[in-house]
């Protein structure tokens, strides 16, 4: 009926279609709000799925923590004690502390590797391949000239991103490159992430891993950045992070700076990340804190 009344007839054809153009209109509409409902329903059944499958595991997860050094039940953490539980500046001191080898020794060598497996799920391509994590090199806010820029008093502009870690690689020439910028309570500014990328490419080439870290794992707001730099949450770093102390802990050994990281970790679950591990009935805070807590004893088991 359609196709007749559109394509027969003497009238024009714009004049045919004029007639009908409101049923074709709606007749559109009413597919794309069907489809745009279909896809809704889809993908609340996905999380609503995970949703129940994590609540269902909560109670056996916690029951198998071992609450004495389990860092969420810790009730004063590293940077509690300093009255600066979301002090940007501290947290990116203390993540440069941790990942680097030459300070934290086998423990760093071991953090910077989890770091980096987690962040590889987000990466376009695998870059990581021959990394010789123990021999890595970790700068806090290094500084990097800007060519043909001059910043105030005609002096050149520096660009400090909050982390640099340089891994050497078994199988290239070049290192991997690790640039870091920690946002807690703030975000990026104008030209601020472009032009790190922007001098870290000129100095390093293209291997160079450009990672925004936030709370929540948000992508950064300036849109000419978009597709550079991988957002990555808190509590990503807490899980990879707390497997490591896991699987230092069943060695049952005293060790100064395995202790630094539970109090680390306590800190940023609790003041970061805003996860609790006791007390919860809803569902939608036990399915958030149950990737930590697999972590934390090693999968459902």
């Amino acid at each position: 009926m359609l196709h007749a009344t559109l394509f027969g007839g003497t009238a024009s054809p714009a004049a045919r279609f004029a007639r009908l153009r409101d049923e074709v209109v709606a007749t559109w509409k009413l597919r794309s709000e069907s489809e745009l409902v279909e896809s809704l329903e889809q993908r609340w059944e996905a999380v609503a799925g995970a949703s129940f499958r994590n609540a269902a595991s909560y109670a056996h997860l916690v029951a198998r923590l071992q609450r004495a050094r389990e860092p969420a039940l810790i009730p004063v953490g590293l940077l509690d004690l300093l009255l600066s539980a979301r002090r940007e500046t501290l947290h990116t001191r203390a993540i440069g502390a941790f990942l680097d080898p030459v300070r934290a020794s086998e423990l760093g060598a071991s953090l910077l590797q989890a770091f980096v497996e987690r962040l590889r799920e987000q990466m376009p391509r695998d870059v990581t391949s021959g990394a010789r994590f123990r021999e890595a090199q970790v700068t806090i806010e290094p500084e990097y000239v800007v060519r043909g820029r001059r910043g105030r008093g005609n002096r050149a502009r520096y660009p400090t991103p909050d982390l640099r870690v340089v891994v050497p690689r078994s199988d290239a020439d070049a290192p991997l490159v690790i640039i870091v910028e920690n946002k807690i309570d703030d975000t990026d500014r104008e030209n601020q992430l472009a032009s790190y990328a922007q001098c870290t490419r000129d100095v390093h080439g293209s291997d160079v891993v450009l990672v925004y870290l936030t709370p929540t794992g948000a992508s950064p707001t300036q849109a000419d950045v978009e597709g550079d730099w991988i957002p990555f949450s808190y509590q990503d770093l807490a899980i990879a992070w707390r497997a490591v102390l896991r699987s230092c802990d069943a060695g049952n050994a005293y060790e100064p700076w395995l202790e630094a990281l539970r109090a680390y970790l306590s800190t940023v679950v609790r003041h970061i990340c805003g996860l609790r591990v006791e007390g919860l009935t809803g569902r939608a805070g036990q399915s958030r804190i149950v990737p930590y807590l697999e972590a934390a004893v090693g999968g459902l088991g």
